[in-house]
């Protein structure tokens, strides 16, 4: 071993999106304040088999919109109760 740390590229640890039920649909994903908008990404995320890791990008970048089935305010109150709680997250 060189004692080097391996660097991870950004678009290895991205390529779970390539995956993501909603890649093309970016339209539904970012209009957060509109109900009937949130749902129909929300449907979409229920079919999806990388919600686990959209989610865990999310949390850790605070993206605005839907994310791994949740909006940026249910993903604020996820970390408060983690963090009230002393979960992992």
């Amino acid at each position: 071993m060189s004692g080097k740390k391996k660097e991870v590229r950004v678009l290895d640890v991205m390529k779970w999106q390539d995956h993501a039920a909603c890649a093309g649909r970016g339209e539904l994903f970012f209009e957060d304040d509109r109900p009937s908008i949130v749902r129909k990404a929300k449907v979409i995320c229920a079919t999806c088999s990388v919600t686990d890791e959209c989610l865990t990008f999310a949390l850790t970048h605070a993206e605005y919109g839907v994310w791994g089935g949740l909006t940026a305010n249910q993903r604020r109150k996820l970390k408060r109760v983690h963090s009230t709680y002393g979960l992992a997250k």
